[in-house]
């Protein structure tokens, strides 16, 4: 039996720009072992996450969704 307990971190990177992450925000990926980022993140915020296995969500809205949305 497996008795290793992990971690899991929920963090929002908010509007997008890293320079305005919170620092434990920063340090939970600089210390993740794996990153998950939907279609919303910012791209680069892997590169706070270089030793993660990182892992994409490619969903997005249908078009017509989105054209009933704005």
């Amino acid at each position: 039996m497996n008795t290793n307990t992990g971690k899991v971190t929920l963090l929002s990177a908010g509007p997008g720009d890293l320079d305005l992450l919170t620092l434990k925000a920063v340090k939970a990926l600089a210390a993740a072992d794996v990153v998950l980022l939907d279609h919303l993140a910012n791209p680069d915020i892997v590169t706070l996450a270089p030793q993660a296995r990182v892992i994409r969500d490619g969903q997005t809205l249908p078009a017509s969704a989105m054209a009933r949305a704005a």
